[in-house]
């Protein structure tokens, strides 16, 4: 059985029991007979729904209550039952239901004193009993349910901001392992990159019996460094993640050091050539090492894949953006998905307000970014014309490769 109804049932007969006793004591013009007795009781008894049903048991209250005043039984015996009545009415209803109710009953409570008044009643000491308590009981149940209100209403609000907290807490710890990645990535594939040409040019020249001692160790030494290197970013990469907050313990990468990350595409045997246009200044250490991953991931994707012997590297420095252009003479098709090199660029440029495209023609491979340079408003369609013009540059073929890229054909890479 139903909680409720236990314990409206409970307070139902608590309450007959405490009528009936008080009904024999309590003076009145007629004392409690049995008809008395059955109307109090049932009047009383309907309580046991008053949850379920609240304005229904009013009413049938109502409709007891009223013969029962009307053959002048003991008033005060069956007044506990008609403000739980009202009570509940107020408690699980609304504030015009609760308003309605207490104008509707105190016409009939009026209107039933002043119909049965005599000579030696005090008829305005009754209505305003009778007002009295109907007004209390209504209002007892108002606040009680204004008071509950408020109650579910906050802890929606902090069971919302549980959610909250939750869905924040698991977006902030996939970002981070997003960014791990991505770090790892960058640290490491450069590096590797570089021992896997030397190993491969080490293993070539010893194959075809052309090894040179100086040339070997040189190779074994570049090997030796690269590993020494890969050891020490990452030490420095965990030395973050164990450090609260995760600050970085050193300087951010800087696009001044662009040209050491030359050594794997030269290795492999590509020329790397370094061009800047436009006003060269620091920039937003966040920006410039973003432009650096670029560059790096671009340029081991040249010494791994492209099979390229020339490659080149762009800053435009724009007033509102840095335009970074890698590009090589390289079998420039990809074949499936991209990986997770070129999806980390992406999210890279895309992490600081900007926009990646690569372009593979069968004269090579174009990586465009448009970085923003924070301060400055963006002007769109910077990596679309990139794109554009990398494409034109790509179809000259040797005669582009040969020359250099062109100042002026430059000059409109972000326009």
């Amino acid at each position: 059985m139903n909680r409720r109804w236990v314990a409206d049932g409970a307070l139902a007969g608590a309450l007959v029991v405490v009528e009936l006793i008080a009904a024999g004591p309590l003076a009145g013009p007629r004392p409690l007979d049995a008809f008395g007795a059955v109307l109090l009781t049932l009047s009383t008894a309907v309580l046991v729904a008053r949850r379920t049903w609240p304005l229904g048991v009013l009413f049938a209250h109502l409709a007891l209550v009223i013969p029962y005043h009307a053959n002048e039984f003991p008033h005060e015996a069956v007044v506990p039952a008609t403000i739980v009545a009202l009570y509940t009415v107020a408690r699980y209803g609304n504030r015009a239901r609760t308003a309605l109710v207490i104008a509707v009953v105190l016409v009939f409570g009026l209107g039933g004193i002043l119909l049965s008044r005599t000579e030696n009643e005090n008829t305005a000491l009754q209505a305003f009993g009778a007002v009295g308590w109907i007004v209390l009981a209504c209002v007892a149940g108002e606040a009680v349910r204004l008071h509950r209100a408020y109650i579910a209403e906050a802890l929606d609000r902090a069971e919302r901001a549980e959610r909250s907290r939750d869905a924040e807490a698991r977006r902030q710890v996939a970002e981070e392992r997003l960014r791990i990645a991505r770090d790892l990535h960058d640290l490491l594939a450069h590096t590797i990159t570089v021992i896997q040409v030397q190993a491969g040019v080490a293993a070539h020249l010893l194959t075809e019996g052309r090894a040179e001692r100086a040339t070997v160790v040189a190779a074994l030494d570049t090997i030796a460094d690269a590993c020494a290197d890969a050891r020490a970013e990452l030490a420095a990469t965990v030395g973050v993640l164990r450090t609260p907050g995760g600050e970085p313990r050193g300087p951010l990468p800087a696009l001044a050091q662009l040209s050491a990350l030359a050594e794997p595409a030269e290795a492999a045997g590509a020329v790397v050539e370094f061009e800047t246009l436009g006003e060269v200044r620091a920039l937003a250490p966040t920006v410039e090492m973003v432009a650096y991953r670029i560059v790096q991931e671009a340029l081991t994707n040249v010494a791994k894949h492209s099979r390229a012997t020339r490659a080149s590297v762009l800053l435009d420095y724009r007033a509102d953006r840095l335009i970074v252009r890698v590009t090589d003479d390289g079998h420039g098709t990809c074949d499936g998905a991209p990986g997770f090199g070129v999806r980390g660029m992406v999210e890279r440029a895309e992490a600081v307000g900007g926009s990646l495209r690569t372009l593979g023609t069968d004269a090579g491979f174009a990586v465009i970014a448009a970085l923003p340079i924070p301060g400055v408003p963006e002007e769109g369609g910077a990596v679309d014309a990139s794109l554009a013009s990398a494409a034109d540059a790509r179809r000259d073929g040797a005669r582009e490769w040969a020359s250099g890229i062109d100042r002026s054909e430059t000059s409109g890479v972000a326009s």
